[in-house]
């Protein structure tokens, strides 16, 4: 049983005070003044009063929460970047709860709190989402970036850099070319073929198919065996206009001309390929242009850089009626193929082209006709290339001007002409005739010496000089 406390002063005291800590406790927690009198055995709220206070706050959330929606946009700061609430970025608007049956309506509480979550879940994916798509597709960019690296765009500029500067440099050699009267080489209106003994109508066809001249073989094969020519095809060497028909290019290998009898024709040394289509046309074996034509058919198909020089001189035997010029162009340059063959490895020595012996040896033609002045010719011009001297011929810019019947201007000499070789180092564009075997034995076995000057008297003796002192004497002498 508890012991009572005695009433003294000091109890009462401590009772007082308790009292007046209960009653400012009471007046901090209390919602109005109605409260205020209430002391701490007051029945407790009813149930009709605990929902309508839940109301009541939620409405005071609803309120304070509505100017949250306007887009407040600080001024921008130095410091890290704060992330935004998905409220402030974009308002939400609260979509309707759909019942979830016929005849049943939810309750007022349950449709606020659906609103709300719904309405929080579609700021949510209305705001947040669009910031992390952004930066998605951010990234997404990037890694396209990345995937053409370096080394593969740097590949395709340089790519893209040499087919510009080769088709640039050869708009540039074409220019060249006609400035000088040199057609550059084109795909001929005309081409070649070969046809060997033995050959069947499918192999002539194959070639036919490999010139260009038809498109397609095994049509042409079929063409042959039903007209019943497939058995008839004549060797020799053929040249046909590209686009002919089937039927003109069968007639043309079936019902050749009855060979005429062999015939020499001499092609001089020296002669340029317009003097001898010339030849050609006076001698009544080609029209006029045909042998120029062959030239470039030829040059084509065999992949010369130009075609001046190319065609050996010499004497050959005509004894095809029809196609003169092409049998002869053809000739000409496999002579020439045969001739330098044993010369091959004295490209190497001296460290030349093919090319550049070609044009050597038809400056050489050009510069003498006696045998033995050819090798000390030759060696000049060996040892002003390699001391990088101009070479100083003029049978060069006599070729480029076509001139060869009279002296040439002191205009013309001082021009800046591509074929000037006093005025421009090096070897002129092409060849400047048909060189002779001794010519071309000549360009490939040059005499060493020490010579870089030489002149012809009038009698046509060579007269060499070291320095340009002592051709000034020969010149004074002999001239």
């Amino acid at each position: 049983m508890p012991v009572r406390r005695e009433h003294t002063d000091s109890v009462r005291s401590e009772t007082q005070s308790r009292a007046h800590r209960y009653d400012a406790l009471q007046k901090k927690t209390a919602k109005d003044a109605s409260q205020m009198d209430l002391g701490f055995d007051a029945p407790p709220p009813s149930r009709s009063d605990a929902q309508q206070i839940v109301q009541e706050r939620k409405k005071s959330k609803q309120a304070s929460a509505k100017p949250a929606t306007k887009v407040v946009r600080p001024a921008p700061t130095k410091g890290p970047a704060v992330e935004t609430s998905s409220a402030a970025v974009e308002p939400v608007k609260a979509q309707p709860v759909k019942p979830k049956a016929k005849g049943t309506q939810p309750s007022k509480g349950k449709a606020t709190r659906k609103t709300q979550g719904s309405a929080k879940k579609a700021a949510g994916s209305k705001a947040q989402p669009k910031g992390k798509v952004q930066e998605k597709s951010h990234k997404k960019r990037t890694v396209l970036h990345v995937e053409i690296s370096l080394p593969v765009f740097i590949t395709l500029v340089i790519v893209v850099a040499l087919l510009a500067g080769s088709a640039i440099a050869m708009q540039i050699i074409r220019v060249q070319n006609r400035s000088v009267g040199l057609p550059a080489i084109q795909e001929p209106e005309y081409r070649s073929i070969t046809v060997e003994a033995g050959m069947s109508a499918r192999q002539v066809s194959q070639l036919l198919e490999q010139a260009h001249l038809i498109d397609d073989a095994r049509a042409f094969e079929r063409f042959l065996e039903v007209s019943g020519d497939a058995r008839r095809l004549q060797q020799g060497t053929y040249l046909f206009k590209r686009g002919m028909s089937y039927a003109s290019i069968a007639e043309e290998m079936v019902n050749i001309p009855q060979a005429v009898s062999k015939r020499s024709l001499v092609v001089y040394a020296g002669y340029t390929l317009r003097d001898i289509d010339s030849l050609l046309g006076n001698s009544g074996l080609a029209g006029d242009g045909e042998f120029l034509q062959a030239v470039q058919t030829v040059a084509f198909e065999r992949g010369l850089p130009f075609t001046e020089g190319w065609f050996l001189s010499g004497t050959y035997e005509i004894s095809q009626q029809k196609h003169v010029a092409l049998s002869l162009a053809i000739a000409m340059q496999d002579a020439l193929n045969e001739a330098v063959r044993p010369y091959l490895a004295e490209l190497e020595r001296l460290d030349i082209t093919l090319a550049q012996a070609i044009i050597i040896a038809s400056m050489i033609q050009r510069e003498t006709n006696e045998v033995s002045q050819m090798p000390i010719i030759s060696g000049v011009i060996h040892n002003r290339i390699k001391a990088d001297m101009p070479l100083g011929i003029d049978a060069t810019l006599r070729y480029g001007l076509g001139v060869w019947d009279r002296p040439l201007t002191e205009t013309e000499l001082q021009s800046d002409h591509p074929f000037n070789t006093r005025r421009t180092q090096g070897l002129p564009p092409s060849g400047i005739g048909a060189a002779s075997m001794a010519a071309l034995d000549a360009a490939l076995m040059p005499q060493d010496h020490q010579w870089y000057y030489y002149i012809h008297d009038k009698q046509g003796n060579l007269h060499p000089a070291k320095t340009y002192g002592e051709h000034k004497e020969n010149i004074a002498r002999y001239l």
